[in-house]
Parts: structure tokens; sequence; C-alpha cells
């Protein structure tokens, strides 16, 4: 019994484990660069995209460099979020 209750418990944190990022994916690049990509929008009417004030002119998941550190995106709302250095990070959340 006791096996079967840690065995369960187990599976629930492995499941719950995650990189900590609210707002995208988060994952190591490869050459250590820091990169970012939109995934999704934020609704057929929420356009431009813009990222810290400049219109995001890339396509939803086109991947680019961009400086670690906080940056604010907006599309019908304004979110700040932090990439960490040597990161990809795919923006996919705008909810509060």
């Amino acid at each position: 019994m006791r096996l079967a209750i840690l065995g369960v418990f187990t599976a629930c944190l492995a499941s719950c484990s995650g990189d900590d990022h609210l707002r995208g994916d988060v994952s190591l690049s490869d050459d250590g660069k820091t990169y970012f990509t939109v995934i999704e929008d934020n609704g057929e009417y929420c356009y431009p995209i813009e990222l810290d004030g400049n219109v995001w002119t890339h396509e939803l998941g086109e991947i680019m460099e961009i400086a670690p550190g906080v940056h604010t995106i907006e599309a019908c709302g304004e979110i700040q979020f932090e990439i960490p250095e040597g990161t990809v990070f795919k923006f996919d959340y705008w909810g509060p």
C-alpha cells in the first residue's frame, strides 16, 4: 500500500514540474545566445503585436535573437516578462 501511495505521489510531482515561466516555454539554447519567438497571438483582433514598443514584424514561431532581461509585449494588453540569458523563450500565454 505504501508503495502505491508513493508511486501516485511521485507521478503527481512529476506532472506538476515545469520551468516556472508562466508566459511561455523556456529551454537552453544550443549556442548560449538568447532567443525569443511568439508562438500564439492574442486573438484575431489584437494586432499589431509590439515587443518593447516596436511592432513584431516576424511570423508566429519565427525565432529571433534578443537581449536577455525584462521585456514588454503588447497586443490588447501589456505584459512584462523576463527572458533568462542563454535560452529560447517561446511566448504562448496572454492570460492573466
